[in-house]
């Protein structure tokens, strides 16, 4: 029977070596996928387990084709025997031993996926307490002490007090810029009005009028610059004379001669005119003149005039302040027969 036996296909299939192996190999892997990997290392060892997963059920279906049980034999008869009467050999003692086998490589896998997606799991774990104890040992810097902190302090301090040096340095450069452009204005205003001066003694009005301008455009750019200053103010004097002279603009009181010349300090404010008789309110002295025009010479006869009513006097036991206005009162009949002369003081 033991010929016959070593010709039985059951017993001569043969069983892969490579399963043990496989899953040796798988098992290393899983005990490799322990360590901290990256993602992308993980996913190439669940491409391997899963190829070898694939593997093994090839094996299986390679054994078990159909998942039927192990065919049976019948063998000849040996020579001591009856012919015609076979015997069959049952193939379970290979067939256990198979299952065992294939039990195994199973038990190998699962465990082997089982250890797998612990792996990913204590990965993932590992990876957000990674995360975790980074964001955690984030610590804000610690102040500055010592020489550092020294340093700090002096450089708040300096730029406290150069920020105010720079700026007065600014204004006072812009402010030394536009003295000199005011200087500069006044000089060429000053150069102009002796050039209009020259052309106007030669009898040239018209080149005299022209710089006569243009010297008084270049004084006000040197008044806006420089401010109100004496030598500014007399220049313009002299060129609005020289204008007045060549535009030949003429006071009135040089074409008539005027009746009364006031003092300095006298302020003409409301003059009445009553026939022959000229009433003059002068505030600046506060006082109120009299003056008699003569009718055929059509002259003041008395040129400092008299004096009608002044500040401190005493009327009626009143005393006159300063004097503020004045109107002529017409007689009425029944209640007023002359006229009269009504002054107005800050008091009455």
């Amino acid at each position: 029977t033991q010929p016959a036996a070593a010709e039985d296909p059951v017993q001569a299939a043969p069983i892969p070596a490579a399963q043990p192996a496989q899953a040796t190999d798988a098992e290393r892997r899983v005990e490799d996928a322990k360590q901290p990997a990256a993602p992308a290392v993980a996913e190439q060892m669940r491409r391997q387990f899963q190829r070898a997963r694939a593997a093994v059920s090839g094996t299986l279906t390679h054994v078990l084709p159909g998942g039927s049980p192990p065919p049976q034999k019948a063998l000849p008869s040996t020579p001591g025997e009856p012919r015609g009467r076979g015997r069959l050999v049952s193939a379970q003692a290979p067939a256990t031993e198979t299952n065992s086998r294939l039990e195994a490589v199973t038990h190998a896998a699962s465990s082997s996926a089982e250890r797998l997606a612990q792996a990913s799991s204590n990965m993932t774990k590992a990876a957000v307490s990674g995360a975790t104890e980074t964001v955690h040992q984030f610590r804000p810097p610690t102040p500055a002490s010592g020489s550092r902190a020294r340093m700090f302090a002096s450089a708040a301090v300096v730029i406290a007090l150069l920020v105010p040096i720079i700026v007065a340095a600014v204004v006072w450069q812009r402010g030394a810029t536009a003295r000199a452009e005011g200087e500069q204005r006044y000089e060429e205003a000053r150069a102009l009005f002796l050039g209009a001066s020259t052309a106007l003694d030669a009898g040239d009005k018209v080149s005299a009028r022209s710089e006569l301008t243009a010297a008084q455009s270049s004084l006000q750019m040197a008044q806006m610059l420089l401010g109100n200053q004496p030598k500014i103010s007399a220049l313009s004097q002299e060129i609005q004379r020289a204008l007045q002279e060549v535009l030949q603009v003429w006071p009135l009181y040089k074409l008539v001669e005027p009746l009364v010349r006031f003092p300095p300090d006298a302020q003409p404010w409301r003059i009445l005119v009553v026939d022959q008789d000229i009433y003059i309110l002068d505030t600046g002295r506060d006082l109120v003149l009299r003056f008699h025009m003569d009718a055929e010479s059509g002259q003041i006869t008395d040129e400092a005039g008299e004096v009608v009513l002044s500040r401190g006097e005493t009327i009626a036991g009143q005393t006159v302040t300063d004097l503020i206005d004045m109107s002529w009162q017409a007689p009425i009949p029944g209640i007023e027969d002359k006229a009269n002369l009504i002054v107005l003081d800050s008091s009455n």
